[in-house]
This record gives structure tokens, C-alpha cells and sequence, in this order.
């Protein structure tokens, strides 16, 4: 199978298994219906589904990307890192969400934390070359400060609140990958 068709499919596990049906991907168009969520990431409907001991699909889910993984493709195993792992990270990261990383590793297949790891590593490595003194960076402050409940929740996916409390966004892991040839994701889960 070429691999668009496999992040197809990958792609359509997540919404299908998020949803029992396509009613998530209904929602997600009509946003006027009282359920619709402007902004819903598939980490965000992961980490609702994780509270919910109903939610018998996210092993399902997980078994998926494992599966994907395991195929050996770059572009397979970025999808699912960049798609799947990196999001629920970065939500897992922040302290007023209710989860936290425990309930995701417990899914994880041998390949699939391999993949894990090297993003969990490549964060760390962003921030480690991030200037947090330049101005006109995400603080705690300003981040508390957010209201907004749709506006929190993509904060909550494009910044990761690092251990020490700094914020790391996509912007500073786009400048990383530039200054270092890209993102080690794929390349360390094949080692």
C-alpha cells in the first residue's frame, strides 16, 4: 500500500474509532450544533476519550499507529509522531489538564515508544536552544491569562509547558529543524 494511503487509513482510524461513527467528523462541520467543537485536535478527542472509562476505542487507536509504525516508513512513522504522539504530549504537558502522560505510555507498543521517546527527545533538545528572555514570547502569565476556552485548547496543542515551567511552541521547533536539518522523530525510532 503507498503510504498516503496508509496515513489515510491512519487518519480515518482516528476519526472513525474517536467517533464510534462519523457523527465526530459531522460535529466538526456543523458548528452550529450544540455538541460542535470549532477547534478539536484528534489529541484533544484522545485525551477526552482517555477520561472515559466508556472509551474502549483508544486501545484500538493505539494498536493502529503501532501497526503503522511498524511498517519502517519515514513518512508513516512522522505522520503518526507528528499527528498522534506529539499533540497528546503537548496536552499532557500542561497543568490544567486532566491527564497526564501515564495513560498514553500504557498504550504504547515497543515501536510506538521508540517514536514516543524520540519526540519527547526532540522537544527537549528545542528548548534547550530556545532564548526564553526575547521578547515577545508564551508565558506562564499569558497563558493563564487566556480565557478563552476554544483558544486555550489550540495553545494547548501548538505549546508544550516544559518541566521548568517555559513554553516551547511549533515556531521554535520549525527554526530548530531548519537550523539542524529537520526533525529526528523518524530517524531515532529506526535505530
Amino acid at each position: 500500500m503507498p503510504d498516503d494511503a496508509h496515513i489515510a487509513a491512519f487518519a480515518y482510524d482516528c476519526a472513525v474509532l474517536g467517533a464510534g461513527d462519523l457523527t465526530w467528523l459531522q460535529r466538526r462541520k456543523l458548528k452550529s450544533s450544540a455538541k460542535a467543537k470549532p477547534y478539536e485536535s484528534i489529541a484533544q478527542v484522545v485525551r477526552r476519550a482517555v477520561a472515559d472509562p466508556s472509551a474502549d476505542w483508544i486501545p484500538a487507536l493505539f494498536a493502529s499507529a503501532e501497526s503503522t509504525i511498524a511498517l519502517g516508513r519515514p513518512a508513516l512513522t512522522e505522520f503518526v509522531a507528528v499527528g498522534l504522539f506529539e499533540g497528546c504530549q503537548n496536552l499532557a504537558s500542561h497543568s490544567d489538564v486532566d491527564v497526564d502522560l501515564d495513560p498514553f505510555v500504557a498504550l504504547l507498543g515497543p515501536a510506538s515508544r521508540g517514536v514516543w521517546d524520540s519526540v519527547i527527545a526532540h522537544w527537549n533538545a528545542v528548548a534547550a536552544e530556545v532564548d526564553f528572555a526575547a521578547p515577545k514570547r508564551m508565558t506562564a502569565e499569558s497563558y493563564e491569562s487566556m480565557d478563552h476556552p476554544e483558544l486555550r485548547a489550540w495553545l494547548q496543542d501548538v505549546y508544550r509547558r516544559m518541566p521548568d515551567g517555559c513554553f516551547v511552541g511549533l515556531a521554535d521547533v520549525i527554526i530548530f529543524e531548519t537550523n539542524h536539518g529537520g526533525g529526528p522523530h523518524v530517524d531515532k525510532a529506526r535505530r
